[in-house]
């Protein structure tokens, strides 16, 4: 195989391929964002989502690649929203989940979907997912697991 069809194919499997066998998120949101986007963390409690969802506002404003993540407890397993933006502008929201099938009984999928028309919410609230809204949502793409 040619160098320039090696590299085309190369090209091709990230973009579709995931991370790792192991899904992580990071990973996954580092491949879509760049690796020189901004890290806003991840908030895990009421607290640190104030930091998180500042960091992320921040950088959605001054048009700067980001990723920002947010764990939950699911019914019977963890989950982790994010969002991430490129330097294109593009925001695309994530969700990984510890176990879909429930219990552990299955591995760790990542989810992901462009926020089409993107706006900022302005105050950090429990009951928002995200610090964004979105006009619409582009198709929902399994990128691992």
């Amino acid at each position: 195989m040619s160098d320039a069809r090696w590299l085309s194919l190369s090209a091709i499997l990230a973009v579709l391929g995931c991370s790792s066998g192991d899904c992580d998120l990071v990973d996954d949101l580092r491949l879509f964002a760049g690796d020189s986007a901004i890290d806003c963390g991840t908030a895990a409690t009421d607290e640190q989502r104030v930091d998180v969802d500042e960091c992320a506002r921040s950088a959605f404003e001054a048009g700067s690649a980001f990723l920002a993540r947010y764990e939950a407890m699911g019914t019977d397993s963890k989950v982790v929203r994010a969002a991430a933006m490129n330097t294109a502008g593009v925001l695309k929201l994530f969700l990984w989940d510890s176990s879909p099938c429930g219990g552990g009984a299955c591995d760790p999928v990542t989810d992901q979907q462009t926020c089409e028309e993107p706006s900022l919410v302005q105050e950090s609230r429990e009951d928002l997912l995200l610090p964004f809204d979105c006009k619409t949502f582009g198709l929902t793409q399994r990128v691992c697991g």
